[in-house]
């Protein structure tokens, strides 16, 4: 009885999202829609398992998921009529300002050689440890799942260890938001070297990791920053014949770099699969992965987190100052509640099964929190989304399709830091100042210029 009135009033929110919805798609990817549909894909997850399984607890988590979309959407609804008049006026203009463009160009080629020296650096330290070297011989890689134990011992910090949480920042933010912006800066982008380059490195670093989902994300946010670039006027694939040659590209590439890394992980039916197994299994993977697989893990390991919490915000705190903490390559690697969980839902102490949005927050603060943190959390997406549309810059234009992606991934603060959130806060800063400064100096020039004769 109580699901289907949450149900019910999920349903009537929606619907009045719907109608203040300030439809901004022609200027930018809209940063609350992602926040929303990753929560109510958990929320579906949730309810399928509640409803198709008979683990114990799956209503509860039901319940929960449900609670946090509704308190979503009610922030989501209020950003909207407060700020929707806002942020049409900050996304007024789509074409890009030139100033910013100079400014934005001499970032973009800092950050993409900075972040593909430190890939280079990630990937020849990993070439140098003999464990990760021998989990990563192409014998190994074709006969067994062994990729997957290399990336558990690097992101563990049991071999070859480079920091992975400083590496990602470099990796997996940097890189792709450097990326998407040569789409708009470079004339012909796939015709650069130094986008060629820069786009090899990333892959070549992101499938050592053995991460799918940045994989994936990059090449949606390419194929984005075309269709975005296009909508400008823009010529980065200039017939419709390549345009449509371009997406039908960028759709096969993504199918086939996760059917290619879901084998090499052994995540697509084991050795006995057949070649037509494979990718069927693979692209079922997906849409579990996606859906079902975060909520019928976190029902499963109710019977733990349900009894810690809730705890306080000491739960993000010690989170948090995880971050800073380190193990070297002769340290035993530090295990989060992430790993415990992923350990006690059998699949193994290095992998990763993380509390998603609506049971992370009632770990904070119980029910009441859960109705009121994530409503807060819709808002100040909204307010970041309107801080990226801001500027005519095709730095903020690419920090939004960076979120856009990432945001269904940010299901607490700690992972907001990780995923991302924190370096783009950082960046928008110190593009802010720079443009500031660089507006600064032009009014100082035209003053100068409209001095009389002599008067210097």
């Amino acid at each position: 009885m109580t699901i289907a009135l949450l149900i019910c009033v999920a349903a009537l929110l929606t619907f009045a999202y719907l109608r203040v919805w300030p439809n901004p798609y022609r200027k930018g990817p809209f940063l609350p829609d992602t926040y929303l549909l990753g929560l109510a894909i958990y929320a579906a997850g949730a309810l399928f398992v509640a409803g198709t399984t008979t683990i114990a607890d799956a209503d509860v988590l039901a319940t929960m998921a449900l609670l946090a979309l509704i308190s979503s959407l009610a922030g989501a609804i209020l950003f909207c009529v407060a700020f929707g008049k806002t942020y049409a006026r900050s996304s007024a203009e789509p074409r890009f300002a030139p100033s910013i463009v100079e400014i934005d160009r001499k970032f973009t080629l800092v950050i993409a050689t900075f972040s593909t020296l430190a890939c280079v650096y990630f990937i020849y330290r990993l070439s140098r440890s003999p464990i990760v070297s021998q989990f990563l011989s192409l014998r190994n890689l074709i006969n067994s799942d062994s990729l997957r134990y290399a990336r558990a011992a690097v992101e563990h910090g049991t071999a070859g260890y480079m920091a992975p949480g400083y590496i990602k920042q470099f990796r997996d933010t940097l890189l792709p938001i450097s990326l998407f912006a040569m789409i708009f800066l470079l004339v012909r982008p796939f015709k650069s070297p130094i986008f060629i380059g820069t786009l090899l490195a990333t892959i070549l670093a992101m499938f050592i990791n053995g991460v799918r989902s940045p994989v994936i994300f990059l090449l949606l946010g390419l194929w984005l920053s075309v269709a975005y670039r296009q909508a400008q006027g823009g010529a980065a694939v200039r017939s419709t014949r390549s345009r449509v040659r371009y997406f039908v590209t960028i759709a096969s590439l993504v199918l086939v770099f996760w059917i290619g890394l879901s084998a090499a992980l052994g995540r697509s039916g084991g050795k006995d699969a057949s070649a037509f197994d494979i990718p069927l299994n693979a692209v079922a993977g997906l849409a579990d992965r996606v859906v079902v697989a975060p909520a019928i893990v976190n029902a499963q390991t109710y019977q733990i987190w349900g009894h810690m919490g809730p705890i306080g915000w000491e739960f993000w705190g010690a989170t948090l100052a995880s971050i800073t903490k380190s193990n070297g390559p002769n340290q035993e690697a530090i295990t989060h509640l992430a790993n415990y969980l992923s350990f006690a839902s059998g699949s193994g102490p290095l992998g990763n099964a993380p509390l998603y949005l609506p049971p992370d927050v009632w770990m904070v603060g119980g029910w009441v929190w859960l109705a009121i943190i994530p409503a807060i959390y819709a808002f100040l997406i909204g307010l970041l989304d309107i801080a990226l549309a801001s500027e005519r810059s095709p730095l903020f234009l690419s920090m939004r399709i960076y979120m856009f992606f990432e945001l269904p991934l940010c299901v607490s603060p700690y992972l907001f830091i990780l995923y991302g959130g924190a370096m783009c806060l950082m960046l928008i800063a110190g593009l802010k100042a720079a443009y500031f400064f660089a507006s600064r100096q032009s009014a100082k020039r035209v003053e100068v210029g409209r001095l009389p004769h002599g008067a210097l």
